[in-house]
């Protein structure tokens, strides 16, 4: 006689996903009052905002519950002295650090 073996072979995919990268841009840099955040694309949740000194002293902090329609974020420097900061974005997606200087 003749035998048929059948063999089941289960396969999982197991790929890393790639991250997708996110990055931002600000404007004006200098800035005095205000400063304009716009991320290059979409950012579907909440996310924090650190401004951080140049000897590391964290000044402000803001969480941002959703963008604009304009698709950036107005930042409030009015309170803040001149000097050279920098702006630490934590989001689901990424997390960045922008560089910025504030003249008054």
């Amino acid at each position: 006689g003749t035998s048929t073996t059948v063999v089941f072979v289960s396969t999982t995919n197991v790929g890393i996903q790639q991250a997708e990268s996110i990055s931002f841009s600000i404007y004006p840099n200098p800035a005095s009052n205000e400063l304009f955040l716009q991320p290059s694309n979409d950012i579907r949740n909440a996310f924090d905002l650190e401004i951080i000194s140049i000897d590391g002293k964290t000044i402000a902090t803001e969480r941002i519950p959703s963008l604009a329609s304009s698709g950036r974020t107005r930042i409030d420097l009015s309170g803040i002295a001149q000097g050279i900061y920098y702006l630490r974005v934590l989001t689901t997606e990424g997390n960045a650090v922008l560089r910025f200087d504030i003249i008054k």
